[in-house]
C-alpha cells in the first residue's frame, strides 16, 4: 500500500512537472492528500471534477494558475483512464480457477 501511495504521488509531481507547475516536491507530496481525498469522494465519476478543483484550491495558494492545476490533475486522471485497459490485458489468468502449483482444475 505504501508503494502505490509512493507511486501515486510520483506521478502526481510528474503531471505537474509537464504543466510547468514548479512547485518543490516536498510541497506536491503534502498537497496530493487532500487532493486525492476529494477525488474518492462519491459524487463524481472516477474523481472527475473534484480531483481538478482540490488541485486548484490546495495550488493556487502557492501561486499555481488554476488552468495548469485543473491540467495537471486532469492528467494524473488521464493516467489511470490509459492504464486501465492495460492492467485488464496484462492480467494472469484466463479467468479459470487454479491450484496453488499453477494447474487449471
Amino acid at each position: 500500500s505504501l508503494l502505490v501511495q509512493l507511486f501515486t504521488v510520483c506521478a502526481v509531481i510528474c503531471a505537474a512537472r509537464a504543466f510547468g507547475i514548479l512547485l518543490p516536491a516536498w510541497l506536491i507530496v503534502v498537497t496530493t492528500a487532500p487532493i486525492l481525498l476529494l477525488a474518492s469522494m462519491p459524487v463524481t465519476f472516477g474523481g472527475w471534477g473534484t480531483r481538478e478543483a482540490a488541485a486548484v484550491a490546495g495550488w493556487s495558494f502557492f501561486g499555481v494558475a488554476p488552468a495548469l492545476a485543473v491540467a495537471a490533475a486532469a492528467a494524473y486522471g488521464a493516467y489511470a483512464l490509459l492504464q486501465a485497459p492495460l492492467a485488464l490485458w496484462l492480467r494472469p489468468g484466463t479467468g479459470q480457477v487454479r491450484e496453488p502449483d499453477g494447474m487449471p482444475r
